[in-house]
Order: C-alpha cells, then structure tokens, then sequence
C-alpha cells in the first residue's frame, strides 16, 4: 500500500483482509445496506408493524407518557 488506507487491516499475505478486516468490511456493507435500501427497510417496518408485540407495546408506551413520537 501507498500509505493510503487501512493496511493494518489486511492479511500477512499481502492481498487479503485477514478477520478484523472481514468484519470491518461487513460493517459497511450492512451500513451501506441500512443507509441506502429504504425499500428494504420499508418491507421489515411493515411485516414488524402489524405484529403482537407492536400491538401490545405501542398502546403501552402511549398510555405511559413514553416520548416516543411515530413518524409514519
């Protein structure tokens, strides 16, 4: 490497990211994922929204002052 980047995140051989390198990779991917794929997001709010949990939490926190403010 040119002294640009992560090198301390690659593996001894020189090409490959060695598994801290993995899962800094990972962790962007599904940043990635998370930040730009709001149709994905999207699909698992709605499959989540209409579930026994939201149906009994969400009327719980309402009825106990939660600040929580539903944006949808």
């Amino acid at each position: 490497m040119s002294g640009v980047g992560a090198d301390w995140l690659i593996h001894n051989d020189g090409v490959h990211a060695h598994q801290v390198g993995n899962l800094v990779l990972g962790h962007r991917v599904f940043e990635a994922i998370a930040q730009y794929c709001s149709g994905l997001t999207n699909y698992v709010f709605e499959q989540e929204r209409n579930t026994e949990w939201t149906r009994m939490t969400t009327p719980k926190r309402a009825g106990a002052g939660d600040p929580f403010k539903t944006t949808w």
